[in-house]
Parts: structure tokens; C-alpha cells; sequence
């Protein structure tokens, strides 16, 4: 069986790539048009290696913000847990002392 993709090899930066960074946080337009010309000096046969690079960065950033959101609302249940212990006391009571009445679905 033959190999038929083509020949990867790993992408060197030019020297100019690697002594012309951002100092500090450029406008977002100037550091969209950096990308752009660092893109344009990437080898054709290097751009499917560099998309998958940013396809996998983008969906990596992604899954951390998922993972933030799960540990938040984690942390907002760990703390509602005696809150909610509590109004499930207070309902129980309310029933066992008669001071609740039989919900009917017709009269909503």
C-alpha cells in the first residue's frame, strides 16, 4: 500500500517571524493583519498542518470555557444544597401539619 499524502514537514519561522513580535497587546485589527502576513509566509504544503493546528487551539479554548461552566454550576449546586434541604424540610413540615392543600391540574 503507497502513502499518498504529500510530504509533511515542520514549519521554521523566518528570522523575521521570530524577531518582530508584539511587545505588548497590539490593536486587534494590526495583530489580524499580523496573522494574515505570518499566514501568507507559510509553505502551501504546511497550511493544512497549520489549519488543523488552530481548528484543534479553537476547540481546545472552547472546551475550557465548557468545563468553567460545568465547574460554576457545580459550585452553585454544592451551595444551594442546604438551601434546598431546607425548603424540602419546611414543605414537609407544612404537609405533616395539614396546612397544604391537593393540587388540581384542572383549576391552573
Amino acid at each position: 500500500m503507497t502513502n499518498l499524502a504529500p510530504q509533511q514537514t515542520m514549519y521554521q519561522p523566518t528570522k523575521r517571524a521570530m524577531i518582530a513580535p508584539f511587545k505588548e497587546w497590539p490593536n486587534i485589527n494590526d495583530l489580524k493583519a499580523k496573522i494574515i502576513d505570518e499566514l501568507n509566509h507559510i509553505p502551501d504544503e504546511n497550511l493544512l498542518e497549520f489549519y488543523n493546528f488552530i481548528l484543534y487551539f479553537r476547540l481546545g479554548l472552547e472546551r475550557l470555557t465548557e468545563l468553567e461552566d460545568e465547574k460554576q454550576w457545580t459550585k452553585s449546586f454544592a451551595e444551594s444544597e442546604d438551601i434546598l434541604a431546607q425548603l424540602a424540610d419546611e414543605a414537609l413540615a407544612e404537609y405533616q401539619a395539614g396546612k397544604t392543600e391537593l393540587l388540581q391540574a384542572e383549576k391552573l
